[in-house]
């Protein structure tokens, strides 16, 4: 069993201090969603957080082990796909915002602050 877990899924210390943010706000969310409803495929896209506000918003946590605060090709080609998709800009917490419990509650509470 993985050290962060969300929804029983394996979660990275962003993506879990991001759950608990969304748990605070009382926002329901799906974690790890695949639009296409399926998964394993190549090419296959899996949205980090899909948050119901009321409509289906997709938001990406990308951690800065993975990505250096700047979005990559195939970064870009996902982020098109999904708010081609769900028809909305995704949004985009990066990890310096989504380091700490705190941090990432101020992060989504300035995205969907307006909401709550």
């Amino acid at each position: 069993m993985a050290e962060y877990v969300v929804h029983d899924r394996d979660a990275s210390l962003n993506e879990y201090n991001v759950a608990l943010a969304l748990d605070t706000l009382k926002l329901e969310y799906f974690f790890q969603y695949a639009p296409l409803g399926f998964t394993g495929l190549r090419g296959q896209y899996i949205v980090d957080f899909l948050v119901f506000t009321p409509f289906e918003q997709p938001m990406e946590v990308y951690g800065e082990y993975w990505h250096t605060g700047q979005l990559g090709s195939d970064d870009k080609l996902r982020q098109a796909f999904l708010e081609k998709y769900f028809k909305r800009p995704v949004i985009i917490l990066w990890g310096v915002e989504t380091e700490t419990e705190e941090l990432a509650l101020a992060a989504v509470r300035d995205h969907f602050g307006g909401l709550l």
